[in-house]
């Protein structure tokens, strides 16, 4: 148990901190930011902004509240949270494969993440209810 909490903890530091580097990038005058091309076609893209405000700024913001709340452990947000998010991440992993047609590593990373970071989630609140009972 405490080793995914540990693992959902350093997961979602991860994201916070690529989402970071992703904004920098975001209002970067050249954007390269791994071995493959896709970023630069991904972070430029008319789908990298919403309301002229870097998708990027979101992940940070979004990684940042779930440290927060997994640090307290407040299932009764945090599930619907992870869930809301594992569905815009799958929706943005959709958007780069099928529409932009690129793929931006860390982008993809912290998509996968994202997802990830749901199912273990559930599995920590499921396994928290057994040891409570």
């Amino acid at each position: 148990m405490k080793f995914l909490k540990f693992l959902i903890f350093i997961f979602a530091l991860i994201t916070f901190f690529i989402s970071l580097y992703l904004t920098k990038l975001s209002y970067s005058t050249s954007i390269s930011c791994s071995i493959f091309d896709g970023c630069n076609n991904v972070l430029t893209s008319k789908y990298s902004k919403i309301f002229n405000i870097p998708i990027s700024i979101f992940g940070t913001i979004y990684s940042a509240f779930l440290i927060i709340l997994f640090y307290f452990e407040n299932k009764k947000f945090l599930i619907p949270l992870t869930f809301i998010g594992a569905l815009i991440a799958s929706f943005l992993l959709y958007l780069q494969i099928f529409v932009i047609k690129s793929i931006c590593f860390y982008c993809t990373i912290v998509d996968l993440i994202f997802v990830i970071i749901f199912i273990l989630i559930l599995i920590y609140f499921k396994n928290q209810v057994r040891v409570n009972n």
